[in-house]
């Protein structure tokens, strides 16, 4: 009789286990499920509030040149400021010179084409909105870290067409690595251009746009002029 009480007891045992186990089973892929939705909702929030920072850089980009009679700020003044100093005075939150994703107080990169030092005798001197030509289809301010120089986690105040190590994406091994676009928003950034308009874009596409190599004349994403 004792056996049988023995057996009984074990065999709940077993049973309630093993329905803990089923119950484990059923809810583990269900919360890694909820995990990641999570995740992917939180990146996609920080894609939306990047490109929103980037819509707010760009009006007072259009605040600055119409008080600089229609100038572009440059990247830097050979390095004592730089371009998001010049348009402090226009922004509300300098907040948003932040990248969400990042905890950076800088996340983004001034196209040097447009305007390098603004203290520098090149031709890179200065840029009137009036002189890009395709404003619509030319890059100004995008996404940057400092990948190239170890520091992912940090944006740079500079991109340049030349700037990433090509070699990771396979276009120009030997590249440059300085002036990094980054590819933090799922394996690409978010990209300012001259007419104020904010687009996603991959790193391919940044970089090799519709397919054209860099060198060729018909590459107009970083300089239309």
């Amino acid at each position: 009789m004792k056996d049988k009480k023995r057996d009984k007891k074990k065999n709940s045992i077993i049973e309630f286990f093993a329905v803990v186990i089923m119950v484990i089973g059923f809810f583990l892929p269900t919360a890694f499920w909820a995990a990641q939705a999570l995740d992917e909702s939180k990146e996609e929030k920080e894609i939306t509030l990047c490109a929103t920072n980037l819509q707010k850089i760009m009006r007072a980009v259009f605040l600055f040149a119409q008080d600089h009679d229609d100038y572009l700020p440059t990247a830097h003044d050979n390095y004592k400021i730089f371009w998001y100093d010049m348009l402090k005075p226009y922004v509300e939150d300098i907040a948003i010179f932040r990248c969400p994703s990042l905890n950076y107080p800088i996340g983004y990169g001034w196209n040097v084409a447009l305007g390098d030092n603004k203290s520098s005798d090149t031709k890179n001197y200065l840029t009137k909105l009036t002189e890009v030509p395709n404003p619509a289809k030319t890059l100004l301010i995008a996404d940057s870290d400092q990948a190239a120089a170890g520091n992912p986690e940090k944006g740079h105040y500079a991109i340049s067409a030349f700037g990433p190590g090509f070699d990771e994406y396979g276009l120009n091994p030997e590249a440059f690595r300085c002036n990094f676009v980054s590819k933090r928003h799922k394996g690409g950034a978010n990209v300012a251009f001259v007419d104020g308009h904010v687009e996603w874009m991959t790193i391919e596409q940044i970089y090799q746009k519709n397919g054209n190599d860099i060198n060729n004349p018909d590459y107009t994403i970083w300089d239309t002029r």
